[in-house]
């Protein structure tokens, strides 16, 4: 009967230690991950203001073109937001890596420019308003949407959203 429960205790004691040597492997793989993004972050942090320059420059050239005017008025009282682009966080880094984290890029019908933010499966939590406050985004993600508008690839995002819309 001894021996069983120390049988047992072995086997508690081998998986405590398998457990702890995970735990400390998905830290130190954290923590690599964490070193070489925030090296991409700062990379990148000089052309910060640019790309959201650029983001905000695209947005008043789009919303004066005809398609966003037949976007308005085919779309007509559904059209309350339209996202243009998708992703992770954009206004802090994510622990995990990021998992379950994701972040809309939204033109509403008032031509604002709205980046949202949520967890998993949940609304939005953080709403910013894109006017001049490039120093709340990251410079990686900025990038990101910054190459959709240059290789054109927004448009095929937005014409993916309009194609969910309800017709009114």
């Amino acid at each position: 009967m001894v021996e069983l429960i120390n049988s047992g205790l072995r086997d508690v004691k081998r998986r405590l230690e398998t457990r702890n040597l995970s735990i400390k492997l998905r830290e130190e793989e954290n923590e690599r991950y964490m070193k070489e993004l925030l090296k991409k972050e700062e990379t990148f942090l000089p052309k910060r203001k640019d790309y959201f320059d650029k983001i905000l420059e695209w947005k008043e050239e789009f919303i004066k073109t005809q398609q966003f005017k037949n976007i308005y008025e085919s779309l007509n009282k559904t059209f309350i937001s339209l996202i243009i682009f998708r992703g992770g966080w954009g206004h802090r880094i994510p622990y995990e890596k990021g998992y379950g984290c994701w972040s809309n890029l939204c033109l509403e019908r008032s031509r604002n420019m709205i980046y949202e933010a949520g967890y998993k499966w949940g609304g939005a939590t953080t709403l910013i308003n894109l006017c001049r406050n490039e120093e709340q985004f990251s410079p990686l993600y900025l990038k990101k949407i910054f190459d959709e508008i240059n290789d054109k690839s927004i448009y095929k995002k937005i014409t993916s959203e309009i194609k969910k819309f309800p017709r009114s």
